[in-house]
């Protein structure tokens, strides 16, 4: 079995960097707010990226066993670039694989947000690829979510497990 250890960041979808910039820089100056009338952009730039619709993908990092940590970054291209590598990742770590050697996906809160991501940011770069990527990120691989593993241990509170604090308890 193949572990695929898998973490992304996401930013806004802004027009530009400039426009990003010029957005950030009247959120901290305060001249942008929750009660201005490009409120729109205030909560864009608050939020982050929460939903695949409205962001991008700005770095994938994943690690494959125990082999060295890779870092797509989507600065270095761009976002269809960094898709189409991991893609290809996909497809070759997919390939000969039979049901009872499948791949297994692990991460931080990988159910409710990296997975759907990753998935619907692929199938609006690669709209005729969408059967594999459902196949390789949704249906056939094994995923285990550390969040979701230790909620019930928690009293269903995400209090406490962070990212770096899960990470930094299994070792990764």
């Amino acid at each position: 079995m193949t572990n695929l250890f898998l973490d992304i960041e996401t930013a806004p979808s802004f027009q530009s960097s400039e426009e990003y910039f010029k957005v950030k820089n009247a959120v901290e100056s305060g001249q942008l707010t929750q009660n201005s009338p490009d409120r729109e952009n205030f909560w864009k730039y608050k939020m982050g990226s929460l939903n695949p619709f409205d962001g991008k993908i700005t770095l994938i990092t994943y690690q494959i066993n125990d082999g060295p940590v890779k870092h797509l970054k989507e600065w270095e291209t761009k976002e269809s670039t960094i898709l189409n590598e991991f893609y290809h990742l996909l497809a070759d770590l997919n390939k000969y694989r039979s049901d009872q050697e499948h791949l297994r996906i692990i991460g931080h809160n990988i159910l409710n947000f990296d997975i759907f991501f990753i998935y619907e940011r692929m199938r609006q770069h690669f709209s005729n690829n969408t059967k594999w990527i459902y196949q390789w990120l949704i249906r056939k691989p094994e995923i285990i979510d550390f969040l979701q593993l230790h909620l019930p241990l928690n009293n269903l509170q995400t209090k406490g497990l962070r990212h770096n604090v899960l990470a930094h308890a299994y070792g990764f």
